[in-house]
């Protein structure tokens, strides 16, 4: 039956049915006929990208009533008409649920994602201050320049606690620029020309998980010198706890996830391909305990 869960299940699975299976080779025999499937993952490429909870929350809205036309359905839209969205998807204004396509309502999920940074995932003309080994600022070059030519930089790394103790990862899209599809600390990012560690530190935290907060709500956990496994990145690490919503762009997170502090040891121990180097770089100075924790100041 094509819905709700089907739509969910095909937006990162390839779904191909085998075969059909009579009721009668089952002992108890059902009711129904079932069908043998095929599952693989669905390539990242092969849709636009979206926010999986908003996705999750038009096809919930659209699905509430099979009868019912998608327009007496859908939350009312801040800037676009119903008749607008309509034409945008290519579907007539009486439209129900099942008459929309996968790629459509992933377009649809698209239109009402609110992120700012929503189609951003990075700009190679992006201008970052290049330092010598002291970490003392020498020019500027662009991004890209800077990545290819790893030229040491700098860099934040934060990790978001919860009340359970648990920290926020999040899995990077198959957009970026460096470790795509790998997992990483809770927000990261590049200091803009000019920028301060803190600056860019609480910057980093509303951009990338909707987090607005103040440098005195951040801790200093540690400091990074540039290597290899920073991607030559001179990082400071913060820490900061959070009880609330997270929001974060498509361009950039694929998915996140609270994990506890002995599930990501394991992890790491067992699977360090999966994340991405420089969360590893930070995430060992922590548990080794060679951090200088205290209030962030600047």
């Amino acid at each position: 039956l094509y819905g709700l869960l089907s739509l969910r299940q095909q937006s990162r699975w390839r779904v191909e049915f085998l075969r059909q299976l009579p009721p009668d080779i089952f002992v108890p025999r059902p009711a129904v006929d079932s069908g043998v499937i095929a599952m693989e993952p669905r390539p990242r490429p092969e849709l636009p990208v979206f926010d999986e909870a908003v996705l999750d929350r038009v096809l919930a809205s659209g699905f509430s009533q099979r009868r019912k036309m998608l327009r007496n359905l859908l939350p009312p839209h801040p800037a676009m008409p119903w008749e607008e969205m309509a034409a945008a998807l290519g579907v007539l204004v009486t439209a129900r649920a099942q008459e929309l396509t996968l790629r459509q309502w992933v377009k649809l999920a698209n239109i009402y994602d609110s992120h700012a940074l929503k189609g951003n995932p990075q700009r190679g003309e992006e201008i970052f201050d290049v330092v010598n080994d002291r970490n003392e600022v020498i020019r500027q070059e662009m991004r890209r320049v800077v990545h290819v030519e790893g030229l040491w930089h700098r860099a934040v790394h934060l990790f978001v606690r919860n009340p359970a103790g648990d920290i926020f990862l999040q899995k990077r899209s198959h957009l970026k620029d460096s470790k795509p599809e790998k997992w990483d600390s809770s927000a990261s990012g590049h200091l803009d020309s000019g920028e301060d560690y803190l600056t860019s530190a609480v910057r980093e935290l509303e951009e990338e998980l909707g987090i607005k907060t103040t440098a005195s709500r951040l801790t200093l956990l540690g400091t990074v010198t540039a290597r290899p496994g920073t991607g030559w990145e001179f990082v400071e690490l913060f820490l900061t706890d959070w009880d609330g919503r997270l929001h974060w762009p498509a361009s950039e997170i694929e998915t996140g996830q609270w994990f506890s502090v002995e599930e990501i040891d394991a992890w790491t121990a067992a699977r360090p391909e999966d994340f991405a180097d420089g969360f590893l770089e930070c995430w060992r100075l922590w548990r080794a305990g060679k951090t200088q924790e205290g209030s962030a100041t600047g």
